[in-house]
């Protein structure tokens, strides 16, 4: 017998449930009608290096963020791609070009996508100390890494045949004894946690961008960090009605108007087994056990271990819901 986890749509329903005081909905006409705007464009004295942004694949809501970014900062293409290179650009750097900020972050998906030597702590020259990385509840990142794996290599149009991400589901989820699927997902956070010379500066979850309070709080941090670094901002990072409205425009409506017609086009719920349920719980609790240990002990310890420990117990926490619920 299958159980089900939960889609992106019930996840946009627990989003936007999470900050439900029984109020109205939010009216946000005005950040349409009325948009925030920046202020005069910022002046850069030096020469800043780009963030690395390691990606989860398909944690990430791309172009609404790279829309955002640029008008953040006023910065053309200010988001870039590790991977996507000519013979002008490189490594997320434009060769012979004297710009100030030749990006403000580089996203890399490294280590599930190997990138081209050197790696990336040999490249620190070239880069921000600090890195932004990005995270998705499991439950919901395997079918979507799988759906867009099949979208870009296989010209997949709508939604994967059930039967295939029950295929993909079995070899590459698989069970406790092997599961390739958590392990990638958990070398992906643990490498980047703990590369010299670099600390992780933002744990930026999928599930975030969709919350109406945390969406926000977490685009208003974003641009905190990126002023702070010496980029261009060209909005005031204290003015929390700003970054509501920069949030809705560039985030929340693309993913919700993606998700409404996913829920139109009638997608069906993945299903994982309750061994492979059980399995996800357990090694994200034992993900998130090792984590609080290793914050508490002085030589182990990284920067933004709380926030990360916090995200783990919350993605162990919607796989014990899940199963209770198919109990």
């Amino acid at each position: 017998v299958d159980n089900t986890a939960s889609t992106s749509a019930e996840l946009q329903e627990r989003a936007l449930d999470s900050t439900d005081t029984g109020s109205e909905p939010e009216d946000y006409s005005r950040c349409i009608n009325n948009p925030p705007q920046p202020a005069l464009p910022h002046t850069v004295d030096s020469a800043v290096e780009p963030f690395w942004l390691p990606a989860y694949p398909s944690s990430f809501p791309m172009l609404g963020y790279s829309s955002f970014v640029e008008e953040l900062t006023g910065v053309l293409k200010a988001a870039k791609s590790y991977y996507r290179q000519s013979p002008m650009l490189k490594r997320c750097h434009t060769r012979g070009s004297a710009a100030k900020v030749q990006a403000v972050t580089c996203e890399i998906v490294h280590p599930i996508v190997p990138c081209q030597r050197p790696h990336p702590s040999h490249q620190a020259a070239n880069f921000a100390k600090k890195v932004l990385l990005t995270t998705r509840d499991p439950m919901t990142a395997f079918p979507a890494v799988h759906q867009s794996k099949a979208e870009a290599y296989h010209g997949q149009v709508g939604q994967v045949e059930k039967e295939k991400w029950i295929q993909f589901r079995d070899q590459y989820v698989g069970s406790s004894e092997d599961s390739h699927m958590m392990s990638e997902w958990k070398k992906f956070i643990m490498e980047w946690r703990g590369m010299n010379p670099y600390h992780i500066a933002l744990y930026m979850p999928w599930e975030y961008w969709l919350d109406k309070k945390q969406g926000p709080a977490l685009t208003k941090r974003l641009a905190t960090l990126i002023k702070d670094e010496g980029f261009p901002v060209l909005f005031n990072v204290d003015d929390d009605a700003t970054f509501e409205c920069l949030w809705y425009r560039h985030i929340y409506e693309g993913i919700m108007a993606e998700e409404k017609k996913k829920i139109d086009d009638g997608w069906y719920e993945p299903e994982y087994t309750p061994e492979q349920l059980e399995m996800i719980a357990s090694e994200v609790e034992k993900f998130a056990a090792e984590i609080e240990e290793m914050m508490n002990d002085e030589d182990k310890k990284r920067p933004g271990d709380g926030h990360l420990h916090q995200i783990l117990v919350g993605y162990a926490k919607h796989a014990r819901d899940v199963i209770s619920e198919k109990s």
